[in-house]
């Protein structure tokens, strides 16, 4: 291995203070899924860990100086051979396995179910620290300093390509979009949920399909409910006139039958609605909300009805989880991946630096050699990260990307199925003035 390559690369204990260079790392990260880590060191530093460190101890992996994301030993991680030791590391987000939850959630907001939920997760070291959720956050601050700062300050080469446009310089305004998406007031939203004996983490998974959200941990041990796309960490333009970023390969698709639009209806008792005068009319339980959410000048492609009722009363909570829905299935309209060759990159840390969430600009190309690969220009969002360092590769990382609507729309109404019939709010059903 280049000693490159080795110098790069820290795995800190936090806990211990135990630092160690790995021999070879695998790191991979992907939306809706568990980040992991295998590293191989030398036999000695797996003594070192193996003595020092303590099972659930949270880790931060970095490459040049920059945290790839947060991880904890988990009690099996480590394991030494004759001349070599493994280390495995799982996404401090796993440790919500760690537990149990029996309760009933009855009208309860978004932010009471996982500030409950979070209350009730075993993780004696600390590997998650607090709960944030993206509804109440400022993106203002964070989109101007990484912006300013990436910018067009990382260019990118790719042998053997025309560009046959430059890369769009609208990521800032495609950050601020997907903000406006969804209501800041989101976590105030109601629904009833049920937990039955179940870890802290199918519990949060309940309330990710209920409400159409995310639920992730960053760096700094924060769990995060919302969706990653609205926070991102970094922006970067894929421009072709400089070699500050080495591409291997680029591939990027469009869907045949791409989604449109995605309905849901919600749950048939309005007791979230403060109406106690109409008790009598809501616990016939005949009625409920009804959500639409839509790519905005959408003709062609497929429409998603989700089956089963979410526990959602109120109308414009069901939206936003209908919102939250069609831009999960949205990344798979357009999506594809950037291969770097991070050791042949001038500006390697931004690889280090990419996460889930981030957004890449990417100019349409064509190949200009006997390959037929092609992209369609725009703007993307990482799904995903992929990081291989060994003697063979040096350092790959493969970006996974999907693509966003330009805009999304919404709408919702009360449906009575006894005659079929719309309104456009309990006051109007109340009334019999139908849509």
């Amino acid at each position: 291995m280049t000693c490159a390559l080795s110098e790069g690369v820290r795995i800190t204990f936090e806990n211990s203070g135990v630092v160690v260079q790995p021999v070879e790392l695998d790191s991979r990260s992907k939306r809706r899924h568990y980040s992991y880590v295998q590293a191989k060191v030398t036999r000695q530093a797996g003594e070192l860990i193996d003595n020092k460190v303590k099972a659930f101890e949270p880790v931060t992996v970095s490459i040049e100086g920059v945290p790839l994301n947060r991880f904890y030993v988990p009690q099996d991680g480590i394991t030494l051979n004759n001349d070599n030791g493994i280390i495995n590391l799982d996404d401090a987000h796993k440790i919500m396995e760690r537990g149990a939850i029996t309760k009933n959630f009855d009208d309860s907001t978004l932010g009471d179910i996982v500030d409950f939920i979070y209350s009730k997760v075993s993780d004696p070291l600390g590997a998650i620290k607090s709960v944030e959720f993206t509804a109440q956050t400022d993106q203002s601050e964070s989109i101007q300093s990484y912006s300013e700062s990436l910018r067009g300050g990382f260019d990118v080469s790719y042998p053997g390509v025309k560009y046959v446009e430059g890369a769009a310089n609208v990521v800032g305004n495609s950050i601020q979009d997907i903000n406006n998406f969804f209501a800041p007031g989101h976590v105030d939203s109601f629904a009833s949920l049920q937990f039955d004996n179940i870890s802290p983490r199918k519990a949060m998974a309940k309330v990710e399909d209920e409400f159409g959200v995310e639920s992730w941990v960053d760096i700094l041990g924060t769990l995060w409910v919302g969706h990653p796309e609205s926070r991102p960490v970094n922006s970067l333009t894929v421009d072709p006139r400089g070699h500050g970023l080495r591409v291997k390969e680029l591939n990027i698709t469009k869907s045949t039958v791409p989604i449109k639009r995605v309905i849901a209806r919600g749950a048939t008792d309005y007791r979230g609605f403060e109406f106690p005068e109409m008790d009598d009319i809501f616990s016939i339980e005949k009625i409920y909300p009804v959500a639409e959410a839509w790519v905005s000048g959408a003709n062609d492609g497929r429409v998603m009805a989700i089956e089963e009722p979410l526990n959602i009363y109120k109308q414009k909570d069901l939206e936003e989880a209908v919102k939250g829905y069609l831009l999960r299935e949205s990344m798979g309209n357009t999506s594809g991946n950037i291969a770097f060759n991070g050791l042949a990159s001038q500006s390697s840390s931004i690889l280090s630096s990419l996460s889930v969430g981030d957004t890449i600009s990417v100019p349409s190309t064509t190949r200009t050699d006997d390959c037929s690969n092609s992209a369609d220009g725009g703007d993307y969002i990482v799904r995903g990260v992929k990081h291989n360092f060994n003697p063979r590769l040096g350092w790959e990382s493969i970006v996974d990307l999907g693509g966003v609507p330009d805009s999304i729309e919404s709408k919702s109404y009360i449906y009575d199925p006894t005659d079929s019939q719309k309104y456009a709010d309990v006051e109007a059903y109340n009334s019999g003035n139908a849509l």
